[in-house]
């Protein structure tokens, strides 16, 4: 049997819960796991119960507010499901959509061991949760569930075509929120992403959802992680006969036009985190290649080597009402 290159078992613990997506991280200080300057949030918890809460944050330039934490959640990308599930919320999930594996159930970090210090039958919980869609689902399988959250993975997931505008479900109750890595302008955006930007997200999610204390105690998971696959990284790069330069390419998807991770976004750092070459670092040139890097979430051939995604367009900024769930 072949086995995987050392090099790729560094990366696989951490893979999960980074690719929450593959473009821009949250602002954050360098060295902390503080969430986005944008974001605030009061959580008390007393015995284990969460007593008083309260969420803010300005989330790709859309105003998200909280005063409870949400209790009926749909994920629209599978690294979202995994954040919730790794913050011991997977009970939570009332529909998920846009899966693209399964989660690793045995792994402690994301089964949601390591969050509430306790063995989770992840398996199970997730067995009840109904998958909407191989991709995007309908406005109206949405909403028939009532969720009080919609957690997506991309900005674009909100237009007229998928889900419909944050503005008209906050009128609805329902409040939406994307994963701040994946904001697609600036100031929102900011290139290229680290393990920082990774950690804070979490942080950020586990804030939205009432969990400040699991959310710390994955972040120092994976900085332990973090750290021992780094220095692995250099042992094994040291040992390379004759100062051989370690290559790799990230597939993401596609055969007559492939997708594969490079430039700023998170395939990228995964990569330079081990101690990996990237072979698609720089866009080819040639005419009629694809571009290396970001993957438009519309099954549509790339054209450019652009940041924006095709479907997606700019928005002004919305003040939206707090949800009344």
């Amino acid at each position: 049997m072949r086995q995987r290159p050392a090099h790729l078992l560094l990366v696989l613990p951490l893979a999960s819960l980074a690719l929450v997506a593959c473009d821009a991280p949250v602002p954050g200080e360098p060295g902390s796991a503080e969430a986005s300057p944008s974001a605030s949030s009061s959580v008390v918890v007393d015995d284990g119960e969460t007593t008083g809460y309260s969420f803010a944050s300005d989330n790709c330039g859309f105003e998200v507010t909280r005063t409870t934490p949400p209790e009926r959640i749909v994920t629209i990308k599978s690294t979202m499901t995994d954040v919730v599930a790794a913050l011991g919320a997977a009970d939570r999930l009332v529909g998920v959509a846009y899966q693209d594996g399964e989660i690793s159930v045995e792994d402690p970090v994301a089964s949601g061991e390591v969050a509430l210090g306790a063995e989770q039958d992840l398996a199970a919980t997730l067995a009840g949760v109904p998958v909407l869609a191989d991709r995007w689902p309908s406005q109206e399988s949405v909403l028939d569930l009532e969720p009080d959250l919609v957690m997506a993975g991309w900005e674009s997931t909100f237009l007229p075509d998928y889900i419909g505008h944050r503005d008209e479900l906050e009128e609805l109750g329902i409040t939406t929120f994307v994963a701040p890595i994946a904001c697609e302008f600036p100031p929102y955006l900011i290139e290229p992403v680290t393990f920082e930007d990774v950690f804070a997200q979490i942080t950020e999610i586990g804030a939205l959802l009432g969990l400040p204390e699991e959310a710390g105690r994955v972040v120092t998971e994976l900085r332990d992680q973090l750290a021992a696959g780094e220095v692995h990284a250099a042992e094994v790069n040291d040992s390379l006969p004759g100062g051989d330069e370690a290559t790799a390419l990230w597939w993401s998807s596609g055969i007559d036009v492939p997708y594969v991770g490079a430039g700023e976004g998170v395939p990228q750092m995964l990569l330079d985190s081990v101690g990996l070459t990237n072979i698609a670092e720089e866009p080819p040139s040639a005419a009629g290649h694809p571009c290396p890097g970001r993957r438009p979430p519309r099954p549509t051939r790339p054209t450019s080597c652009s940041s924006t995604r095709p479907g997606t367009r700019r928005r002004t900024r919305r003040r939206s009402s707090p949800p009344t769930r």
